[in-house]
This record gives structure tokens, sequence and C-alpha cells, in this order.
């Protein structure tokens, strides 16, 4: 009876909102539609569209320039918000190209969401900057931090139009017999330019100095501080996306060649920050490397973002193109998963083939990627914790044609 009565009373009450609403309109002179219908005025829009154009989309491309994202609320590009400006308002999937590199749209304590340093970001830097301040006397001992890449799909890093752009001597002076007026590294603090094409006694076209060993992910340059001493007339490059952590390399090595361990040293050794998985090609030719390395990179668990991974068939392809026939390709991780991924996929490659376990006995660069990385060091620092690195390496065999 209690609900029914509620019911009566509901239905009675909004019958007389309706007619007292009729009421005043017969009152000012407005027409009166049937309870229940809407007048087609109501319907009617309240704006008219006059143009619609839809952005120019070229595949491979952003939509803005270095530096802008595109609002998709207002269809214009917008510059990247700084740190403390909020980006709540985007949807998720959104909200990972409007932040300046560096940061990130993130709430923290509770607060709504804003542009803030990435994770790990703020104490990278501090220690960055306690770093810089001893290595004119030397490179004292430091904790592993880890700083996100930070980089979105469309963030777009200068790099060079062709090998025959990059002048090898802005990074390896010693060996071209030039100074070296500041560091070369293609980040914001050490930036880099490629005007034109470059001499060819410089871009590696011609003499005899030219990059063989190559670092993909190079980290805080362990690897190639490592080997630097064992190979002194190797020329060896490491890439690196973090634009602090290639700082920080750079600074290293600017250090050691200033001797800061006694001896002038290390001059083969640079760092270049790029995305080798999209401008490998831009920077070296047809058959140049000798060695390449990807050690310990992001295993990049969920599936989605295996595509992500730095080794797979695809990418395979890439690097057997600016590897020498025989040359060797070494890989190394403490994940299992990721191991097997990178084993499977490099054989079945045609153009990699296992080297076999004896032949790798007193190989000097196996020892250094498997010891001698902060990574490794971090691995077998975790005492009864800690496990073996896996790793592999597999030879850049040549065609099938050939015998390969």
């Amino acid at each position: 009876m209690i609900a029914k009565a509620a019911l009566i009373w509901f239905l009675s009450a909004t019958e007389g909102y309706a007619v007292g609403t009729k009421f005043l309109q017969k009152k000012r002179g407005l027409p009166v539609e049937p309870f229940g219908h809407r007048s087609e005025q109501t319907t009617k829009p309240l704006f008219q569209v006059l143009d619609l154009k839809k952005p120019t989309v070229v595949e491979g491309q952003c939509l803005c320039p270095t530096g802008q994202f595109w609002n998709i609320k207002e269809g214009l590009c917008f510059k990247k918000y700084g740190a403390g400006i909020g980006c709540e308002a985007f949807p998720p999937e959104y909200q990972k190209h409007i932040c300046q590199d560096g940061l990130q749209c993130r709430a923290e304590n509770g607060s709504n969401a804003s542009c803030v340093a990435c994770a790990h970001a703020t104490a990278l830097s501090y220690r960055m900057q306690q770093q810089s301040a001893s290595l004119s006397q030397g490179i004292s001992d430091r904790k592993l931090s880890e700083g996100l890449a930070c980089c979105g799909p469309c963030s777009v890093l200068r790099c060079s139009a062709s090998p025959d752009h990059v002048d090898w001597s802005a990074h390896f002076p010693f060996f071209f017999e030039c100074p070296q007026d500041r560091l070369q590294l293609n980040t914001a603090e050490n930036p880099i330019e490629y005007p034109g094409v470059v001499p060819d006694e410089r871009n590696g076209k011609a003499g005899p100095h030219q990059v063989r060993f190559l670092d993909v992910g190079c980290g805080f340059g362990g690897l190639l501080m490592a080997l630097s001493p064992k190979f002194p007339d190797k020329l060896m490059l490491g890439m690196e996306i973090r634009e602090q952590v290639t700082n920080y390399v750079g600074k290293r090595i600017q250090a050691m060649r200033q001797g800061a361990e006694g001896e002038p040293s290390h001059h083969n050794v640079s760092v270049i920050r790029t995305n080798a998985m999209k401008f490998l090609p831009n920077y070296f030719r047809k058959g140049q490397l000798e060695k390449m390395f990807f050690c310990f990179p992001d295993p990049h668990f969920k599936r989605k973002n295996a595509r992500r991974r730095i080794i797979s068939y695809g990418l395979l392809s890439v690097y057997a193109y600016v590897m020498a026939p025989g040359g060797l390709l070494y890989h190394a991780t403490d994940v299992k998963d990721l191991h097997e991924w990178m084993d499977t996929a490099c054989e079945e490659h045609p153009l990699f083939r296992r080297v076999p376990p004896e032949e790798l006995e007193g190989d000097a660069c196996l020892e250094a990627v498997t010891a001698e990385t902060e990574e490794a060091k971090r691995v077998k620092n975790l005492g009864r914790f800690g496990h073996d690195v896996y790793f592999s390496v597999f030879r850049r065999v040549g065609p099938l044609s050939d015998g390969g």
C-alpha cells in the first residue's frame, strides 16, 4: 500500500509540474506542445557546421612538429605541457602525448593528474648532479639508478639523414686529430647538428677510422668502459634513448679522456642519444659493424608491448644489414622468457647462426657482457637470490646462396 501511494504521489507531482509549466507558457504567449512531446524548435541544433576539415596524416610522421601535441578537443596542435600543468581532462590513451619529454601525466598524493617528472627521474637527476660535481676529479662509486625512457611514440629525436652526414670526428677527436670543444650527444644540454654531407675522411666512407662496435641501449656505459682498454684500436659507440643517462655517460667518458683515473684514456668510445630501432641505418653503412651488444634490454612483459622488444625477427634484418658477414651479435638478460624470445628470433632468422660454446672460450667481450655491466653486477649482487645471466652469441652469416 505504501509503495502504491508513493507511486500515485510521484505521478501526480510530475503531471502537476507539467500542467504548471503549460499554464506559464500560455500566459506568456508561448506555444504549448502536448505533454510528453518535444517541440521541433528544441530538437534543432544550436550551431551549424560551416567547414569540416580532417588533418592530413602521413604514415610514419606525427601530426604536429616537435614539442607539440594534437589536441583532440580543439583539432589543433598545442605546445606540450610543462611541469605542474593539469592534464586530467584528456582521455587516458592521449595523456602520454601531452607532457614534455621527461614528464608524464600522473596523479600524486590524491590530487588531480598533472605533468610531473617521470618515476625515478627526480632521484636520477639529483644523483647526476652529484656525479657531475666529482667528474673532474674522478668518477665516484654510485648506486644503480634506473630512469624511465619517458619518450612517447611521437617523440622525434634529431638524427642524421644518412651516414654521409655523420661527422665522427666530433665523437672521436683523438683519432681524427682535431680538438673537441664540447660534448655532442644529441641531447638538449649537449646538442648536435647535421648541417650537410661531411668529407669522406670524417664520415667513415674513406679512411681507417670507422665505428666497429655498437652497444644498443648502453645504459650507464659499463660495457663501453670495460671494452675500451681491451680493444684500444676499435671505435665503439653506445646508443641510449634516455636523455639524462646519455648526458651522464658522455660526461663520464669526457672525464676519463681528461685523466680522471690517471692517464687519459677511453678515446675510442662515445655515446649518442637516438632511437636505434628507427634510425640505425642513418648512422651506419652496410656491413660496417663487427659486433653488436644488447645487454639487459627492457623485457616488455605485456603481450601488447612485445613489438617494442629490441630484438625481433623484423629488426634482425636491419641489424644484419649494418653488420659485416662474420660479425657477432651478443644478447644478455636476467629474464628467462625474454632470453628464449630473443633466441627464437635469432635462430629463425636466415642470416644468423648460433656460435657453439667451444668457440666462446676466452671471449673478452662475453666476459664483459656477463660481468662488467651495471645490470650484470646487480644480478650477481643479490646474494642468495641472485642467479646467472642468460646469454647467447650469434654470427652474422652470408646470403643463403653463398652457403650460409
